[in-house]
């Protein structure tokens, strides 16, 4: 039994450890092959929060609110980018009246998610003005002294 459980626990850390990871300060991947249905690419030499997103996730009309409030509060600081692996069609379906104060872009085929290495959603990255990462996870948890440092409050 106790052998069933070490390869269990290391069978874990392994999947773990493939996951998402991503390394503070490593370049992250271009935002090139994406397709803005709303906003534009960041400006460059500003932070990008980028925010992963699928229509079929429960979670998708909160993530959406929770999205349009940090681009409120940071707006001029940090850029914000909503990325759906949906298409356009069900991307606009979340978007009722104006036009978000964020860029939305699409990723139907799922290049970007894989260049991200995104396994799962909601998932945020923020990226430096540099264009290098600085944290990953969910929105909700980026900590206070990193956004202090990224947004010179």
């Amino acid at each position: 039994m106790k052998h069933i459980l070490l390869v269990m626990a290391a069978f874990m850390c392994v999947f773990t450890a493939l996951g998402q990871r991503l390394v503070s300060g490593e370049k992250a991947p271009k935002l090139a092959v994406l397709k803005y249905i709303y906003g534009g690419t960041p400006d460059k030499g500003r932070p990008v929060l980028i925010e992963f997103f699928v229509a079929s996730g429960n979670q998708a009309e909160l993530q959406i609110k929770e999205v349009s409030a940090f681009a409120d509060k940071y707006r001029g600081k940090i850029d914000v980018v909503l990325i759906s692996g949906d298409n356009e069609t069900v991307t606009r379906s979340f978007f009722s009246g104006p036009a978000p104060h964020f860029s939305v872009a699409i990723d139907a085929s799922g290049k970007t998610f894989a260049d991200y290495k995104v396994s799962y959603v909601p998932f945020s990255v923020l990226v430096d003005g540099k264009g290098s990462y600085i944290w990953q996870g969910r929105l909700k948890s980026i900590p206070d002294n990193v956004l202090s440092a990224v947004a010179g409050r």
